[in-house]
């Protein structure tokens, strides 16, 4: 009986150290070097993952001002299509006007201007 439980045990040790892999483990248990090497790892892991987060954020808060900055810009599109709409507008009234009177409104802007 104590030969078969020595065999036993010498075999579950040999098998333990062929079938795993030597370099990490003996019978099965983590060597501490390879514990570290993982923990590492997973820290360097963790401290990408918290970089490339902060990097999403700063390209969303990028990405607001655009949208923000093109919202801008299509509404100054609009206003200075409703202006040139509206000069088109004022030219053919003027158009329209006696010369005496432009002249009066010319010289309304000019006093205006000066002061």
């Amino acid at each position: 009986m104590k030969q078969r439980v020595a065999a036993f045990l010498a075999a579950v040790v040999l098998l333990g150290s062929v079938s795993g892999c030597t370099t990490t483990s003996f019978a099965g248990l983590a060597k501490a070097g390879y514990v570290e090497e993982v923990d590492s790892a997973s820290r360097a892991t963790a401290r990408d993952l918290e970089a490339l987060q902060k990097q999403v954020s700063e390209i969303a808060a990028i990405a607001g001002r655009m949208q923000a900055l093109a919202s801008e810009m299509e509404q100054t599109q609009r206003t200075t299509a409703e202006l040139q709409q509206l000069a088109k507008q004022v030219e053919s009234r003027l158009t329209s006007l006696p010369r005496e009177t432009l002249e009066m409104l010319v010289k309304s802007i000019e006093a205006y201007l000066a002061k």
